[in-house]
């Protein structure tokens, strides 16, 4: 191998290693997201009839089809979740949300309750 192919192939190299280290430097695809709003999640408050099943559960979060759990939250503990998607899915809205480093979806039903209506 001559010194121009030798140059040319540390060239490549190195052209490799900077684009693996500016793509590694992107936040993550969630982080980019924008937050439509902040809810609090306290399913035993919302649901309290049902208090004593929330404190021995998890509220589980799925990917978008709702096959595949993708992480849990702590129904009781009063954390703030930051909505970052809603979308109608089979006539239930649901909401993405993200809390640390955890994001999925669940219902909105689930997680903010039941809208009470007068009537």
């Amino acid at each position: 191998m001559g010194m121009k192919e030798l140059r040319y192939y540390y060239f490549i190299v190195l052209m490799i290693i900077g684009v693996m280290i500016i793509s590694s430097c992107a936040p993550p695809e969630d982080k980019k997201q924008q937050v439509l709003e902040h809810i609090t999640l306290n399913v035993c408050q919302t649901d309290s009839e049902n208090a004593d099943y929330w404190e021995t559960t998890k509220i589980n979060l799925f990917d978008k089809a709702g096959l595949v759990k993708v992480g849990e939250l702590p129904p009781c503990s009063s954390i703030v979740l930051e909505v970052i998607e809603k979308q109608d899915i089979g006539g239930l809205e649901h909401y993405k949300v993200r809390y640390n480093s955890i994001s999925g979806w669940q219902t909105k039903r689930l997680l903010v309750g039941e809208e009470k209506t007068d009537g």
